[in-house]
């Protein structure tokens, strides 16, 4: 896809690869689509901007939504994104997320459901991207409850993030509904703000691991 495309009201299944992929495209909109049983669901790729992704069902894949290579200013709305843990794709560390940021600046996710995968958002090499009012359902994923979904990931250099305003729910009341990684690095002209007692309790987990309070990113107080 390139210019102006339109792929409405389609069901999208079975690819080897990408069940729709813009590459080097820009004004394009994919909307009210059931995308489902394909590697990655819809690739943004090659510098794209500009694709409207709203109002579809994104189930089955093995990767939800991938976006990449210095794509920038996507938006993807009103999604349900869904169980993207099958076994298409190739073991790596992306596999069973529901979207993918990697190499990319400045788009916007917002207003989606997220449930089932092992990662909701995973962000690697990526700058000023905002992600807002989401809502996340998370569970555990594996019989023995030893793969606890991550609400985020953070890989490689990230900056300048906002990720505010989303709402998670565990499926139990054991269940650690913000549980994030965040290695070690500067990260800390990122934001992130779940409300008070779920801002409290990132902080709080992230001393435990010993993190440099000084590289973490920025969490308002209360």
């Amino acid at each position: 896809m390139r210019l102006r495309n339109r792929i409405e009201n389609c069901v999208i299944d079975g690819f080897l690869w990408s069940g729709i992929e813009i590459s080097s495209g820009y004004y394009n909109f994919i909307t009210q689509n059931f995308i489902r049983n394909n590697r990655v669901g819809i690739t943004i790729d090659k510098t794209s901007t500009s694709a409207y992704i709203n109002n579809n069902e994104i189930r089955t894949n093995a990767l939800g939504i991938l976006i990449q290579d210095q794509s920038y200013a996507n938006f993807v709305n009103n999604n349900m994104i869904e169980a993207n843990i099958s076994n298409f794709l190739e073991e790596n560390e992306n596999k069973g997320s529901g979207i993918l940021l990697q190499n990319t600046s400045n788009n916007f996710i917002q207003n989606n459901y997220f449930e089932q995968h092992f990662t909701n958002i995973a962000l690697n090499n990526t700058n000023n991207n905002e992600i807002s009012s989401n809502f996340m359902a998370i569970g555990d994923l594996m019989p023995d409850n030893s793969k606890n979904q991550l609400v985020i990931k953070f890989q490689g250099e990230i900056k300048n993030n906002r990720i505010i305003g989303n709402q998670t729910m565990g499926t139990n009341p054991q269940i650690n509904n913000t549980k994030m990684i965040v290695p070690q690095g500067d990260f800390s002209s990122n934001y992130i703000d779940f409300g008070k007692e779920k801002n409290n309790a990132v902080k709080s987990e992230f001393l435990q691991k010993g993190l440099n309070t000084n590289s973490l990113p920025q969490i308002p107080a209360f």
